[in-house]
């Protein structure tokens, strides 16, 4: 399902991407790759905090790649 978020958000349908990425995060909430595309959604919205958050959330999931710690 994060690949159909991937489409909705290159399509620039943020809003359904993000809806996409929620529900996977709230039916697996330790999937850190919906944590990280969502931050990386939520920062190309300039909604810089959110993106933080989801970043962090990536980080303490999944602390050896250094991705999430090189886009915070």
């Amino acid at each position: 399902m994060v690949r159909l978020g991937m489409i909705y958000q290159y399509q620039k349908q943020y809003d359904a991407a993000e809806a996409t990425y929620i529900e996977i995060i709230r039916e697996s909430p330790g999937y850190s790759l919906a944590h990280y595309r969502l931050a990386q959604l939520y920062c190309g919205q300039k909604q810089y905090k959110k993106a933080l958050e989801e970043f962090f959330l990536t980080i303490k999931l999944e602390p050896g790649k250094t991705v999430s710690v090189y886009e915070q």
